[in-house]
Formats: structure tokens, sequence, C-alpha cells
């Protein structure tokens, strides 16, 4: 009699055992591929900013990066190069989480795109392709220094708008305009430093 009590609480206990008490249920589910910090430094022949280059190849959930830290003062710049300009890479910014695209921009036929951009805290970066993973790629970003208030005789004065109709919007619109074309001739200069200098081996 006992031994045929002991088969149905073997298999009871064997069933409890395979159960979320015997397995690792974490483990089993699919892991989010972690993020790799970029860590900006200063470049030779590079003023007023820092910068870090990433040379990798997509994945299937996406090459994933993360720029720690960024104040809202300070201007971004980020770069993308397919390796292969036939073979085009999609760049999407973050922010929040991993989920929440902020902007997205693929490469030209020359294998290029950039975004600029100004944020606050931690920027995410994901690196895709259409062809699906093992598409090489370089990922450059730049962070300029933080941009200080601007000196009051720089605008102009009401009186002399309300005398000459200039209006202090667009001496605005105009500073805005020559901070993005400096910042897209930075990054430019930073590109061609970057690719000349020698590969380590």
């Amino acid at each position: 009699m006992r031994e045929r009590r002991a088969g149905p609480l073997i298999l009871l206990a064997a069933t409890l055992l395979a159960g979320p008490w015997g397995l690792d249920v974490e483990a089993a589910r699919p892991q989010t591929p972690r993020a790799v910090e970029l860590k900006l430094a200063r470049v030779e022949g590079l003023e007023h900013g820092t910068m870090a280059v990433r040379e990798a190849r997509t994945t299937v959930a996406g090459d994933r990066c993360l720029v720690a830290d960024l104040d809202v003062m300070q201007p971004v710049a980020v770069r993308l190069r397919a390796v292969e300009p036939a073979r085009a890479v999609t760049l999407e910014v973050l922010k929040g989480d991993f989920e929440r695209v902020y902007r997205r921009c693929a490469t030209d036929p020359d294998g290029v795109c950039e975004i600029h951009l100004r944020t606050q805290g931690d920027l995410g970066l994901r690196v895709t392709s259409p062809a699906g993973a093992g598409v090489p790629f370089e990922l450059a970003v730049w962070v300029g220094e933080e941009v200080k208030a601007v000196p009051a005789n720089v605008l102009t004065p009401a009186s002399r708008v309300a005398r000459k109709g200039e209006g202090i919007s667009l001496t605005n619109a105009l500073l805005a305009v020559i901070a993005v074309a400096l910042v897209g001739l930075l990054v430019l200069v930073a590109w061609v430093v970057l690719r000349r200098r020698p590969r380590e081996a």
C-alpha cells in the first residue's frame, strides 16, 4: 500500500520542482541588450567640445549606446556613417527608455546621416539596418561646451526695435543659424581629424 502511494507523491514533488520554485523564470525570458556607455573625451585638434566614436555592426535588436549626464545648454551632434553605403543604416535617438523614439534618420546614398539636438540627462542611441544584423557602421557623438548666457549688448535694445522695426527675434534667429553652422563645422572637422589618426593595432 505504501509503495502505491509513493508514486503520486513523487510525481507531485517533481511537478512542484519543475514550477517557478525550481526554475529561473527571469533567465528563461529574452533579455534586452544592455546599452554601451560612450565615454566622451577631448580630441586633439578639436576645440570647444568632447567626442566619442563607436565602430560596430548592427544586431537584430539594434546596437544600443548611451551618452550620460548631458546638460540642455550643451549642443549635441550625432553622425552615423554606413561603412558600406549601399547597405543603409538607421539612427534612432531615444529618451526615457529604449522604446520611445525621439528622433530618427537614415543614411543617404553617400552613407551618412546626422542629427543635431539638445537634451537634459541621458541620451540613448540605437542603430539598426533594414538588412538586419551584421551591417558595419561608425557612430560619432560630439558634445559642445555649455553655452553661457548671451551678453545683453548682443541683443537689440527695445528702444531701437521701436524706432527701426528690428526685432529681437531676428537677432535670435541669426544667432541660431550661426550656432547650427558652427556645430556642423566642428563635427566635420572632428570627423576628418579622427579619420586621419592612425588606428591602434
